[in-house]
């Protein structure tokens, strides 16, 4: 039984066989403490660079010691060093055991919050200490299975930093959790930096993410038709591609069949992965920190419900349907083929040369027939007037009636459904037209006036600016110490509750103080020794309490003045745009009310820091906990976060480095416009992070451009397109001016729009291009008709009047200007196409009597009128 030398001078029994062990050392018990065991190392192991970095941990330790197996002492053997004792850990598992797919069943959704709440703690707690883990992977963590309480083991291989800034290095990681921008590095020997607290912020993503989400790694994909197995996650965190955010994926891949959607997460967690995989690809500064992960998962708890097919089932309460019954369906119809009744898919296109194509004459000798088609002919030239009068005087009608543009209705973030429902459709008008050309038929015609449905502006946000002037009052107490263990007492009773410091300055030379401060129960809130100018306590003190200050004589007699600082009183800062205050003393904390209007994001930015003054920044809840929070910040600085209309938050600006002035920005979330009726809307970006949204509802079934005019030289501009349970249907992000997005919408659907600040700031224009109702050309010769915005399409319908052939032939198109025409029969299977069409361009078809077709041209090039000409 050897014994051990600790660095702490206690001895410790070690027992004489390890009860396991492996390739670093061997781990024994202790004998008479069961709830500490001895790390012992191979003697290749045994480095003087471990014995530091072991010795520098035993001082300096997480507040929560619950949560790891962290080193308590460093053991030496006859002198020499050896290992190191830690706490032992009994009944749990490695995490990767708990959560993967085959692993879950029974264990209910809320036990995978808890764990991954109680990872981001863990995490939390070693950054806060300075300390970075490094390789953070799920088989360093174990888990109580019953209680979701975590213990963080291997320890030993932290990523530490000693206050000379020499770097202990952690030497290994897991590709599975390693950040992108230390992805095949060596780590043992490549230059540093390496491991970061942000790369622990990408593996802590990661670690929630498989936790939360049926243990799916966020960067495990499978191609839509095919196998994953070309596209492992190692590969993809390299190149920063998620099947779960388009704007980071391919149109091929898919998340896997084990996984729900990410919508079954809050609107809230979903912004936190999407920075952590999307943003932080590209900045690591965008991850979030745990501190953010632990307070979404705390709201995320108190908003679950159970399936009502399956009680087992918890999951969060807005998601439409149980995410776990639709996995359930996945995995049990692996080989099913979805197929919906009555729907045809359309053929592939076959592209047609409409310059090579020419009609067919059939030749008719029967009399009969030639009758026939005298008596067809006759009807196409009676029944257009009776038609055309019926339309004319609909359109006359519609025209007496002048389209404008509904006001935009603002409606509260997140309940865009209680939008008021405009009445102005957006105008396409159409008009019969009768030409007759002498010694020819009668030409009937369709005009098509090109879609104004008006346009709207949105105002920037007012700027409302206040600033507060120090009503503080500071106050001094001048005294004077004369004898040895003299002591001068005061009573304090402070006006506000808050931050409060007691400073020392005008102290005699050579003298010296003892402060403490009681409370009205006479016990010690906090002293302090060898007091001279300029040192003191900060403390939070309540308001109307009796508090006792001591001032007792140290070292040396002699007078000094005891200044006491005091905090401002607390201000509403909610219809402001910008705020001006000053810290003035050390642990100075400025604090501020804030209502939120409406739910969404909200940004607070300083600006106007003196260069030697760094703040920190805190936002709390209405109870009182920390939600987010920075320090260390300067002009520019700030936070984004998402924040709930009706509730309170608090804001606290505390001194971090020197004093000075400043002004905190604050840009608020606007209101959800409908940009439904309009034809473009006029809007702007105001501060980092803002994310304007907007409603939209198809009137047509078809395709609907989004696209940006007027955006600032090097100003750009993300756009997301959202269905109505907020999964993505496109994006973009770098946009500038005649960038956008085309989304194919059904009649009626509704969607957001969110165009959120890239880079810059500045105004801009969403231009949106309305897909125009279908338009029977069935007795007309030619329709006259538009193409106003890229990726425009045309929709016609056409039924045959008799047996023959019919060309659609273009004419009058703009020089510059190319169009695409294609053909479809009835259940929308392309019969023929063309593209790239000019003027004189055309497609001929042969068509049965009675049978109906569908003609779409597109944009293929440019925009501008064009004629249809139909030729029978």
């Amino acid at each position: 039984m050897p014994t051990y030398k600790g660095i702490s001078g206690k001895s410790w029994d070690v027992a004489d066989k390890p009860f396991a062990g492996g390739g670093e050392g061997d781990v024994f018990n202790i004998i008479g403490n069961t709830a500490l065991v001895a790390k012992i190392y191979q003697p290749d192991k045994r480095t003087t660079e471990r014995e530091r970095k072991l010795s520098i941990m035993v001082k300096t330790k997480p507040s929560v010691l619950g949560q790891y197996a962290w080193p308590f002492d460093v053991l030496y053997y006859n002198g020499k060093f050896s290992g190191y004792i830690m706490p032992k850990v009994v009944g749990k598992e490695k995490l990767r055991n708990i959560y993967v797919y085959d692993n879950r069943r029974g264990k209910p959704w809320t036990l995978f919050i808890a764990i991954a709440k109680n990872i981001a703690s863990a995490v939390h707690n070693v950054h806060e200490i300075g300390h970075v883990i490094g390789d953070l992977n799920s088989d360093n963590i174990l888990v109580d299975p019953h209680t979701g309480l975590v213990t963080l083991v291997d320890i030993d291989s932290y990523h530490i930093t000693d206050k000379s800034g020499y770097i202990y290095r952690c030497g290994m990681g897991v590709a599975e959790f390693v950040a992108p921008e230390i992805q095949g590095k060596h780590f043992p020997s490549a230059p540093l930096p390496t491991f970061t607290k942000e790369t622990d912020l990408f593996a802590l993503a990661v670690m929630i993410f498989v936790v939360l989400m049926n243990g799916a790694h966020p960067f495990a994909c499978k191609t839509t038709g095919g196998s994953s197995s070309s596209f492992q996650p190692v590969e993809n965190i390299a190149r920063g591609i998620s099947p779960y955010f388009k704007e980071s994926s391919a149109s091929n891949l898919d998340i896997p069949r084990y996984a729900p959607a990410l919508t079954c997460l809050p609107a809230e967690l979903q912004e936190l992965f999407r920075r952590a995989f999307v943003l932080g690809h590209k900045n690591p500064k965008n991850r979030p920190s745990a501190e953010e992960y632990y307070h979404a998962l705390e709201r995320l708890e108190k908003k679950i419900k159970a399936c009502r097919v399956n009680k087992q089932h918890l999951y969060y309460r807005l998601t439409y349907e149980c995410p776990w019954c639709r996995v359930d369906q996945k995995m049990n119809a692996v080989t099913q083929t979805l197929h919906k009744p009555g729907v045809v898919s359309p053929a592939k296109p076959t592209p047609v040369n409409p310059k090579t194509v020419k009609p067919t004459f059939k030749k008719k000798h029967s009399f009969m027939k030639k009758f026939v088609a005298i008596i067809i002919l006759a009807l196409i030239f009676i029944l257009p007037n009776t038609l055309g009068r019926k339309e004319v005087a609909e359109d006359s009608a519609a025209e007496n009636t002048a389209p404008v543009a509904s006001n935009i209705q603002p409606v509260s973030v997140g309940k865009p459904e209680n939008t008021a429902s405009a009445t102005t459709k957006v105008p396409v008008v159409t008009t019969s037209v009768t030409t007759t050309v002498p010694g020819e038929a009668a030409s009937w015609g369709l005009e098509v006036r090109a879609m104004n449905a008006g346009t709207e502006s949105v105002p920037a946000i007012n700027s409302v600016e206040f600033t507060i002037v120090d009503d503080s009052g500071a106050e001094i107490i001048n005294g004077q110490i004369d004898q040895i263990n003299q002591r001068l007492e005061y009573d304090f009773i402070p006006t506000v509750t808050g931050m409060y410091r007691f400073e020392f300055s005008n102290v005699t030379k050579n003298a010296r103080f003892k402060l403490l401060v009681m409370d009205d129960k006479g016990e010690i809130m906090e002293s302090g020794i060898y007091m001279d100018n300029d040192d003191g306590i900060s403390l939070s003190l309540d308001f109307g309490r009796n508090y006792r200050l001591w001032v007792e004589q140290f070292e040396n007699l002699g007078s000094f003045s005891l200044n006491i600082k005091k905090q401002k009183s607390l201000y509403n800062i909610s219809n402001l745009t910008a705020v001006s205050d000053s810290v003035q003393f050390i642990d100075q904390q400025n604090n501020y009310l804030f209502d939120p209007s409406i739910d969404g994001s909200y940004r607070f930015e300083f600006s106007d820091v003196p260069d030697v003054t760094k703040l920190s920044l805190y936002v709390f809840n209405s109870a009182g906990e920390i939600i987010k929070s920075n320090f260390d910040m300067d002009t520019g600085d700030g936070l984004t976060l998402w924040l709930y209309g009706g509730q309170t938050y608090t804001l606290q600006v505390r001194q971090y480095e020197n004093f000075g002035a400043y002004k905190l920005n604050i840009g608020h979330q606007k209101n959800f416009y409908d940009l439904s009726y309009l034809s473009a809307v006029t809007d702007s970006i105001q501060y980092k992070d803002q994310k304007n949204n907007y409603i939209f509802t198809a009137e047509n079934k078809g395709d609907y451009r989004f696209e940006f005019s007027g955006v600032p030289e090097g100003t750009d501009l993300y756009l997301t397109v959202y269905n109505t349970g907020w999964e993505i249907l496109e994006s973009g992000n770098d946009m500038d001016s005649g960038d956008g997005l085309t989304v194919t919408l059904y009649e009626g659907q509704k969607c957001y729009i969110q165009v959120i600040q890239y880079e810059n700031t500045g105004s801009y224009t969403l231009n949106i291009g309305h897909q125009k109702k279908l338009l029977d050309i069935s007795f007309y010769t030619w329709v006259t008709d538009s193409i106003q915005f890229t990726d425009q399409k045309n929709n016609y319908q056409y039924t045959a009047k008799s047996n023959g052939d019919v060309r659609f032939e273009f004419s009058t198109v703009p020089e510059g200007t190319d169009l695409d025409l294609t053909i479809y029969d009835s259940g929308w299977d392309v019969i023929m196409s063309g593209s790239d069409l000019d003027s004189g361009d055309g497609l001929t078809v042969s068509l049965a009597k009675g049978q109906t077709v569908y003609i779409r041209v597109g944009q293929y090039e440019n925009t501008g009128h064009y004629k249809l000409n139909v030729k029978r």
